[in-house]
């Protein structure tokens, strides 16, 4: 949607093995990532890592594992700082994550 799409991806402890991220839109977005069980509140709860999508670029991410103590949260801004809130607009990023919990 037209919005920063918060949301959580598990609500309990898990690690990030990869994903696929697909950025359709005029400007660079910026996935963040929380150890958190329910939505963060964007531009107040810090992220513990954000990942920057170039404009018009597809994005295949195999990692060892990032574990998440707590559980998995995302959201998406237009802007990097911790304090963005910004809203992308909405169908401009596609993206999967493969998990394990």
């Amino acid at each position: 949607t037209a919005s920063t799409n918060a949301n959580v991806v598990s609500d309990v402890p898990a690690a990030i093995y990869g994903g696929w991220f697909h950025n359709i839109a005029a400007y660079d977005v910026f996935v963040k990532f929380y150890d958190r069980t329910t939505n963060a509140t964007v531009g107040t709860t810090v992220p513990i890592y954000t990942l920057g999508i170039k404009t018009l670029t597809t994005v295949p991410l195999v990692i060892p594992g990032i574990p998440h103590v707590n559980g998995i949260a995302i959201a998406v801004t237009k802007f990097l700082q911790d304090t963005d809130n910004t809203d992308v607009g909405a169908n401009d990023l596609t993206l999967a994550l493969w998990y394990k919990r």
